[in-house]
């Protein structure tokens, strides 16, 4: 899992587009977050080093995230990006139109499956780059799992 401090995303530590928060997980820890205030260009990026997971298993990465009250992220279509190092890109797009408001959802980054060519730095990231003001959208985390 990486916290969202231990994400990189663009104008982060620009207080007029984002504040860092915190956020109440299950067991009632306050987990720091980071909301989107307003940005054009959002793009957020994680990368792992795979060496430590298990051969032949499959992998999804996904964000966790909340959509605020009266956001307008929904109105635009993400990009989902897995950029393996010496593959070519997996993207898929998710639309938030269909996401509960006000709770944490899961939106998968995509799948892939451990294999030598796999070894390295895997990049990944939620990006949308329309050159409208969107705002109202909370990052917590992202998360690397074992699919089977």
């Amino acid at each position: 899992m990486l916290f969202a401090r231990e994400l990189t995303i663009d104008w982060g530590d620009n207080s007029e587009y984002w504040i860092w928060t915190y956020d109440k997980d299950a067991s009632g820890e306050d987990i720091e977050v980071a909301e989107l205030l307003k940005v054009c260009w959002l793009k957020i990026t994680g990368m792992i080093w795979t060496v430590n997971l298990s051969p032949g298993t499959l992998y999804e990465i996904i964000f966790v995230v909340k959509v605020k009250e009266g956001s307008n992220i929904s109105n635009f279509p993400l990009h989902l990006i897995i950029g393996p190092q010496h593959l070519e890109r997996i993207t898929r797009h998710h639309s938030l139109e269909e996401d509960a408001l006000g709770n944490w959802i899961e939106i998968q980054v995509g799948e892939f499956k451990m294999s030598p060519e796999m070894v390295g730095n895997l990049n990944f990231s939620l990006e949308e780059g329309t050159p409208e003001w969107k705002h109202g959208l909370l990052v917590k985390c992202a998360i690397i799992r074992p699919k089977n």
